[in-house]
């Protein structure tokens, strides 16, 4: 099995070899740079890329594509992919900077008419309230990179781009960009077929099927990973898809941020959201914070849950009633709520607090952190 340092070591002998030897076709390779989300330092690696990836986003003889992929490193690649196409089609790219949600976008869209949104779900969510109704009839198809889609963001843009249909692709930088995709149609949200020679293989599955994502492929030239802990949850799906695929996998999220495993219970980030919605007026976003804590050779979960409330500061009164209900809604196993592990002893009780600024925000939507453990 390879960690990320293994592919450190392999970015050091894809460098030295692309420096003796270049490639005759340049275009057909990327220099990528991680982003450094899950609290490691970011990795510099050149790969090549999928020729699936541009022929998919240009399927159905799209031109026009609107890219929200954060960093101008992956806006970057992003347009030069999609620009590669095997017909030599032409394709406009408007790669679009987090800073130019700005009013007078929605006029550059209109002259744009964009047929293909292509990023992380919740910039796209951001850019759509730029995007007028006659505009919005434009769009064609809804990519989605990154992020796990959740079900509300899937219906809302369902509802604000009704013309188009909705796909996403599994990515990772560091190996090379393109993982799986969700394209046949058959597929619901989060759930991908493995692209073309990707093998992907589930470790230390838990009772539900659920454990680390393994991926092995080609990553340059003879270069391969193989195994490679990518950081990622998931777990297969039995049966062959409609489609013919032998091969379907969910993706659940990322290891730490999405879907912190904490003493043997479950802390997913669509649990928080669809408890939290209960709070319309009082929750107008949040943040978790978990950590293990030993004490006395006992292991306990300490979980912290921040408040963006904008009216203000809570009433202790206030504070224990939301805390009381969440304890008793949040499922952190199949069957027991975060209120049934503190009676147990397994969690201590849960710790809330309120901001009554927003919060800091990156390229990702990130809500939930997995904390160093404390003695």
């Amino acid at each position: 099995m390879m960690e990320r340092e293994d592919v450190v070591a392999l970015s050091r002998v894809i460098l030295r070899d692309a420096l003796s030897h270049p490639p005759e076709d340049p275009s057909s390779f990327l220099v990528r740079v991680t982003s450094g989300t899950s609290g490691t330092q970011p990795l510099v690696i050149i790969t090549e890329y999928s020729s699936e990836a541009p022929a998919s986003a240009v399927a159905g003889g799209m031109k026009r594509i609107i890219s929200c992929s954060g960093s101008m490193g992956v806006r970057l690649a992003n347009a030069l992919i999609v620009r590669k196409t095997a017909e030599g089609a032409v394709v406009q790219v408007l790669p679009l900077d987090p800073r130019d949600l700005l009013s007078g976008l929605d006029d550059l869209l209109k002259d744009f008419r964009p047929q293909v949104i292509y990023g992380l779900c919740s910039y796209v969510m951001k850019m759509s309230t730029f995007v007028r109704p006659s505009v919005a009839h434009c769009i064609r198809r809804l990519t989605f990179v990154g992020e796990i889609l959740l079900p509300e963001v899937e219906r809302h843009l369902a509802g604000r781009f009704p013309d188009a249909e909705q796909d996403e692709q599994y990515m990772a930088s560091e190996t090379g960009g393109y993982i799986a995709n969700r394209l046949c149609g058959h597929l619901p949200r989060n759930h991908y077929h493995p692209a073309l020679g990707v093998t992907i293989r589930i470790l230390d599955a838990d009772e539900e099927g659920v454990g680390d994502i393994l991926i092995s492929k080609r990553i340059f030239r003879t270069v391969r990973l193989e195994d490679y802990r990518v950081g990622d949850i998931g777990r297969f799906v039995p049966g062959v898809c409609p489609c013919g695929e032998p091969v379907t996998f969910e993706l659940l999220g990322r290891k730490g941020i999405d879907y912190v495993k904490l003493v043997g219970a479950l802390l997913r980030r669509q649990e928080f959201d669809r408890v939290l919605a209960a709070f319309p007026g009082l929750i107008r976003d949040y943040r978790v914070e978990a950590r293990q804590s030993t004490k006395r050779g006992v292991m306990q979960g300490l979980v912290t849950l921040r408040i963006h409330y904008p009216g203000g500061t809570f009433s202790a009164d206030l504070v224990r009633e939301i805390r009381e209900k969440i304890e008793r809604n949040l499922f952190v196993t199949p069957s027991k709520t975060f209120a049934d592990l503190v009676s147990q002893g397994v969690f201590k009780p849960l710790i809330v607090e309120f901001s009554d600024g927003p919060f800091t925000q990156g390229h990702k939507d990130v809500k939930l952190k997995l904390l160093a453990s404390t003695a």
